[in-house]
């Protein structure tokens, strides 16, 4: 193969000089836009060791210097035009124009396409062809219905249309199964009809090569080349002369990939940028790998997209996750991306009710799946019946994946629709069930569990693999319990740091809606635990779904009962009097602080050992550590808080209202248990004391 390589200073018409490589085919670039075989445009004179670093990277290919090779002539330098060139280089038979002062190499080159890196191929080999939209391994992914989502789905694409928009990068966060999927996949779908799809790339947990952050890039940049034919060679041209790009960070490989041949393109005379496509979407961000990944993805999405503030061709990226902390933080006012409020756009689903969506998307799906089910209609007229979709709609909690879990579930021809819906409206946890309809609803939540216990244990050094479950389960008994208590006060009965309770629901922003019954960092801040989904709860109930991730709710007030005692225990005669006080935030005593910290001890023991005593459902080793802890909780420490209450004049303030009475005479009745016949042997009244 012959290529003709040549290089000139040159000055234009217009007066502006500049410097020009050749591309493969020898032609100079073309005035109405660069075709495939076009040649590179100009670069600045400062830029000469980029172009070098081209041709020297063509394996066999060297460009001798002017000592070995003969110039060609150089023109004269009077008005008139040069005389004609000859021989076989790039100006052979050219005429009309001047070049002064430069040294001409004409040198033909044998290169061998064998020894060369294809640049196409290369890069074609580091694109994870799954993560396209239309990938077939996303195979009929989630859409929007017809006539749901309309507002949203209006508010997108008015967004993606809008060429002059200022807030170019579009967060759209919401709950784990809340839509973002299909709102991205609908919004997709729409832009390749108008044309503005510029790349779309799809994170996916569970798949290794969608959840990592390496080959983001390089498929952004395929497809960039696909459909803007101008940067196509540029591309592939970056990639011929460092094989290695795919080695850098990806802060270079955005850089070398995707802004600098793309600017190049656009500087190219005659080429127009009117008809670029300009959105890139990006979803699921939260499954990428890593929490430091999705901070850098964050960072180069901002750094690619101001790349372009002061081109015509303005970059947009359409972004979806769930609130997870590298999310969160990149979208405060701190954050990279919400320190340039002026370019961030956010919309956050949660905000959005999708009641009225989720019961069309069910009455739709489902009246159609029971007209064509062969299986005998039942009695009513009307299947479902409205009382039906009312409690599948209720189950949901704006919870798109849970309607299309049913959905999925009832249209297997090879099961009766109506039967099977019976089944689903009457589980209740912890009854046995052979049918598991919501195994992908519990996949789910499995996954967001491990993932946050995984980060968690890494950052606390901590070997509980169910620790994170643990804490929402106690913290579940404080919310069933109804008392007002501050997220301080529980923090210290369990003995954590301040602020760990926030670090411990960090990664569960998705499944977890708020730790607090307002969106203030208060100091006094009151405790409010809300999931996103009620089938949260019945997941974590359920030991057939949650598996491995059970934490019972007997197990989880076993681990109230020593932290709470152990604040009783150390209480002083003045905290215990001032008990009665306790809920009077503006309470002048100083002891206030530490009587609230007793007050919420006290109720939580209380209302833990009730729970326990009542159910009498527990193993024997935990019947015995419940034993152990009754029997360290005195009459006499009880009495105290009787009389306590008593002087304030006010009855007891306890979920029952009945602490000192009820729990001295249970304390009374602990010793009869040791005649349940449920218990050990070994269990005798000296051994009930250790600790």
């Amino acid at each position: 193969m012959s290529v003709s390589l040549e290089k000139a200073a040159w000055t234009r018409m217009d007066g502006h000089s500049g410097s020009y490589m050749l591309s493969r085919n020898g032609k100079w670039p073309s005035t109405n836009g660069m075709s495939s075989g076009a040649a590179l445009g100009p670069v600045s004179q400062g830029n000469d060791n980029y172009w070098s670093s081209i041709a020297t990277s063509i394996d066999s290919a060297s460009i001798p210097s002017t000592s070995q090779v003969q110039a060609t002539p150089t023109a004269h330098t009077g008005n008139g035009p040069s005389q004609n060139f000859h021989g076989n280089g790039f100006f052979s038979g050219a005429s009309g124009f001047a070049v002064y002062n430069s040294p001409m190499v004409d040198q033909s080159l044998n290169i061998s396409r064998e020894s060369r890196v294809n640049g196409f191929d290369e890069l074609r080999s580091h694109v994870v062809a799954g993560a396209l939209y239309n990938s077939a391994e996303r195979f009929d992914p989630p859409k929007c219905d017809e006539d749901t989502r309309v507002i949203l789905l209006q508010e997108l694409m008015d967004w993606v249309k809008d060429r002059l928009v200022a807030r170019r990068i579009l967060c759209m966060t919401g709950p784990a199964g809340s839509g973002k999927s299909a709102l991205q996949q609908t919004t997709i779908e729409g832009s390749v009809k108008d044309g503005n799809l510029l790349a779309a790339f799809f994170f996916f947990a569970g798949d290794g090569n969608r959840n990592l952050l390496d080959p983001l890039i390089p498929t952004i940049a395929f497809q960039i080349a696909q459909v803007i034919t101008e940067a196509d060679e540029l591309i592939i041209l970056a990639v011929e002369r460092n094989p290695t790009i795919f080695k850098l960070k990806m802060e270079a490989q955005a850089e070398f990939l995707i802004i600098e041949p793309l600017r190049q393109a656009m500087s190219v005379s005659g080429v127009s940028t009117a008809n670029w496509p300009r959105t890139i979407f990006i979803d699921g961000i939260d499954e990428c790998r890593g929490e430091e990944n999705q901070s850098r993805l964050l960072s180069v999405v901002k750094a690619i997209t101001l790349a372009f503030s002061d081109t015509e061709f303005r970059i947009k990226f359409l972004l979806a996750s769930r609130p997870e902390y590298a999310m969160r933080k990149a979208i405060s006012p701190k954050g990279v991306l919400g320190t340039t409020p002026d370019l961030l756009h956010r919309i956050e689903l949660s905000k959005h009710d999708a009641t009225s969506d989720i019961r069309r998307f069910l009455q739709c799906h489902l009246r159609k799946i029971g007209s064509d089910s062969d299986y005998p209609l039942p009695s009513t007229d009307v299947w479902p019946s409205d009382e039906d979709i009312d409690t599948l709609v209720d189950n949901a909690s704006g919870q798109f994946i849970y309607a299309a879990t049913v959905v999925k579930y009832l249209s297997d021809r090879r099961r009766s629709p109506f039967k099977y819906l019976q089944l689903i409206l009457s589980l209740r946890p912890g009854v046995s069930q052979e049918e598991r309809p919501f195994d992908t609803l519990d996949t789910l939540y499995a996954n967001i569990f491990v993932a946050a216990q995984a980060t968690y244990s890494a950052s606390r050094k901590s070997n509980d693999p169910q620790a994170i479950v643990r804490y929402i389960r106690m913290l579940q008994i404080v919310e069933e319990q109804g008392r007002t208590i501050t997220i301080h006060s529980l923090e210290r009965i369990m003995s954590l740091d301040r602020g760990e309770l926030d670090i411990v629901v960090s990664d569960l922003h998705s499944i977890v809606k708020s730790l607090r019954d307002h969106d203030m960092n208060l100091k006094d801040a009151i405790f409010q635990l809300r999931f996103h989904h009620k089938s949260v709860s019945d997941f974590l109930d359920d030991p057939s779904r949650s598996g491995p991730l059970f934490v019972s709710l007997q197990s989880a007030a076993l681990e109230w009962l020593p932290r709470s005692m152990a604040w009783i225990e150390q209480a002083d005669s003045i905290a215990i009097r001032s008990l009665g006080k306790f809920i009077e935030f503006c309470n002048p005593y100083q002891d206030r602080r530490s009587a609230v910290h007793l007050g919420a001890a006290v109720d939580i023991w209380d209302y833990c050992s009730y729970q326990i005593w009542q159910k009498r459902s527990l193993s024997p080793d935990d019947k015995l550590r419940f034993l152990r802890m009754l029997v360290r909780a005195t009459p006499v420490f009880w009495r105290n808080i009787v009389m306590a209450y008593a002087e304030d004049g006010r009855p007891p303030i306890t979920s029952q209202g009945m602490v000192g009475e009820f729990l001295a005479r249970r304390n009374r009745e602990c010793y009869n248990i040791f005649s349940a016949p449920s218990l050990p042997m070994a269990v005798t009244a000296s051994n009930m004391y250790v600790t």
